[in-house]
């Protein structure tokens, strides 16, 4: 499916959209998700439609960032229209999405904020 800059494809909309209505008919109360982030999750969080679900959380798999960019907004954005639209409670992964020595990883991986995250998304598996 190729799209153009700022724009996704018709295929990949509805391919999002048909993706939606799954997501939206297996959510529950009190249910926690796990959620990555990239143009096909962003364009499935555009689709969306709205409606509370109780107790819903929404936790961030997967670092944000490279060495072009920290990539924070980008993933903030996109679990954000999550939350919005589910009235779900968003648990972001305030990491990079690479390392470039396991040692750093290990650092970034013992702070509580991160830990509290790596706690919520090992209980989602």
């Amino acid at each position: 499916m190729h799209s153009s800059p700022g724009r996704p494809s018709a295929g990949l909309r509805h391919a999002a959209a048909q993706a939606g209505t799954v997501l939206r008919a297996s959510l529950a109360p009190d249910l926690s998700i796990a959620v990555a982030w990239g143009t096909t999750i962003s364009t499935l969080a555009r689709s969306l439609t709205p409606g509370v679900v109780p107790g819903l959380q929404v936790v961030q798999m997967s670092g944000a960032g490279n060495t072009f960019s920290s990539g924070a907004e980008y993933a903030a954005g996109t679990l954000g229209r999550f939350g919005a639209a589910l009235g779900a409670r968003v648990h972001q992964f305030p990491v990079p999405a690479f390392f470039d020595r396991a040692s750093a990883r290990e650092t970034v991986w013992g702070e509580r904020s991160v830990q509290r995250v790596l706690a919520l998304r090992s209980s989602l598996r």
